[in-house]
């Protein structure tokens, strides 16, 4: 199953390194870490978040056919 992880490049260390750890234990993942956003980039960058949604779940629906 396809998963996308989002983090902010301005969140603390230990997020960024669970995100990065969550993204290399995972056989299909969408990595983003998106620049200027901190702990909650959905509420920081809801556009950006949203455009990066949309397109993993269409990519994701087009891949299960």
């Amino acid at each position: 199953m396809p998963v996308l992880v989002v983090d902010g490049e301005l969140d603390l260390d230990g997020i960024r390194l669970a995100a990065d750890l969550l993204a290399d234990g995972l056989p299909d993942v969408e990595r983003v870490r998106l620049p200027g956003a901190a702990h909650l980039p959905a509420l920081e960058r809801p556009a950006e978040v949203a455009r990066l949604v949309r397109g993993f779940v269409a990519c994701a629906g087009r891949a299960a056919g």
